[in-house]
């Protein structure tokens, strides 16, 4: 269980999070501090709406993101 606590992730699996900033507080839905995981290979903040964050047109920069992830 120690081990658990350590870490939010599974050893062998690259996570990855993007969240969305429209104020310092988060994407108007989920509150910026509450996406990071311990041990994600990458946490990331893009300038992006929560409800529009998956609409490439809208935010490219989440879109870009999934595609570069996606690659490793």
């Amino acid at each position: 269980m120690k081990q658990l606590n350590k870490n939010e992730t599974m050893i062998g699996i690259d996570y990855y999070t993007i969240a969305g900033k429209i104020d310092e507080k988060g994407d108007s839905l989920v509150i910026l501090e509450s996406v990071p995981l311990q041990g994600a290979k990458e946490n990331k903040i893009v300038e992006c709406n929560h409800f529009l964050i998956n609409n490439p047109t809208i935010c490219n920069e989440a879109y870009e993101l999934v595609k570069e992830m996606l690659k490793d």
